[in-house]
């Protein structure tokens, strides 16, 4: 089956899915030390977070630690979440489904 891979997607017959190769480079990621590396981490989330539901919650103890005047202490929670997101995202994602209640047109000419 034809393929492309771009943008850390794959795109095929059946839609796109995370490119294999970059999950794997996730996996392999140590977790962030400093501020700048949970931004990068989150990034990564972020970009990935159309083929998880819950990236949401997965991500919120790393989101705490961005907040104003919050010194960088990164909890059990924060290793626990880590461990987790690279354990779903290498559990082989669902492909995203449109919501077409979502995508109906709100302009009218």
């Amino acid at each position: 089956m034809p393929q492309i891979r771009y943008l850390g997607n794959i795109i095929d017959a059946e839609g796109r899915h995370p490119d294999p190769a970059k999950i794997e480079v996730i996996k392999k990621m140590p977790p962030p030390k400093d501020i700048k590396q949970v931004r990068s981490f989150l990034g990564l989330l972020n970009y990935y977070g159309a083929f998880v539901e819950e990236m949401r919650q997965l991500r919120a103890p790393w989101d705490n630690l961005l907040e104003k005047d919050t010194p960088f202490n990164r909890s059990a929670d924060c290793q626990q979440t880590f461990n987790g997101v690279k354990e779903v995202l290498s559990s082989g994602l669902p492909k995203p489904t449109p919501k077409p209640q979502q995508m109906e047109n709100k302009w009218k000419i």
